[in-house]
């Protein structure tokens, strides 16, 4: 993953919704990590994935599963982003990334939202999902 299009990224969400950032990668205790994050409330996080090269972006969604079920007090939006050229923004895993985050949204209710954005890297723009994405945002920061 380039840390120029985490970073990029990073920035057009925070543009879009006015939620900072952290620029650092967020430990999901033995899962692996998410690209970044940022805290919307004591113990609920928007965490960002930035898909320009994984041929499984599914695994990205998969891996925040186990680490809600070890912190049950945590709650997670998890903004997985692609550009149209990205391997799984339009391949079976990507669509199956897609299903496992409405999947994950059915069995742990209101302590995740999933949304799965595309963004045009020419324009830096949002193209799709960036209103659900206010939504959670505004419906976790519990305005």
């Amino acid at each position: 993953m380039s840390t120029t299009h985490e970073t990029s990224v990073a920035a057009l969400i925070a543009r879009e919704t006015a939620v900072n950032f952290s620029g650092r990668r967020f430990d999901l205790g033995g899962w692996g990590e998410v690209d970044d994050f940022a805290r919307l409330r004591p113990n609920g996080y928007l965490f960002l994935e930035v898909e320009t090269s994984q041929k499984h972006p599914c695994t990205n969604v998969l891996k925040v599963w186990p680490y809600l079920e070890a912190n049950p007090q945590i709650a997670v939006v998890l903004a997985q982003a692609f550009f149209p050229n990205s391997p799984g923004c339009n391949s079976s895993r990507g669509r199956l990334g897609s299903w496992l985050g409405q999947r994950l949204e059915s069995t742990v209710r209101d302590r995740f939202r999933y949304h799965r954005l595309i963004i045009d890297a020419d324009s830096m723009c949002i193209l799709e999902g960036l209103e659900k994405l206010r939504e959670s945002i505004k419906h976790f920061c519990g305005e």
